[in-house]
């Protein structure tokens, strides 16, 4: 992953932005959260991310209610 992938522009930062305002911030993805965990950890973007209250595939089949296992998680 640390080869292959890519960081957008400005995602740490907002990541950054976030965690210093104090504000919950995590991912929402059709990932398994152990390989999510895995990945933004291998790019650098674990830290500021509290993936106890996102959305991952092994919480749904449809990836549509990953966004509202997130929000009732928060």
């Amino acid at each position: 992953m640390r080869e292959v992938g890519v960081v957008l522009p400005g995602a740490r930062e907002a990541i950054a932005s976030c965690a210093d305002r104090h504000t919950v911030q995590s991912a929402v993805t059709g990932n398994l959260r152990p390989i999510a965990i895995t990945k933004l950890a291998a790019l650098g973007l674990g830290d500021g991310l509290d993936f106890s209250v996102g959305g991952y595939g092994d919480d749904r089949n449809d990836r549509a209610d990953l966004v509202r296992q997130a929000r009732k998680r928060a």
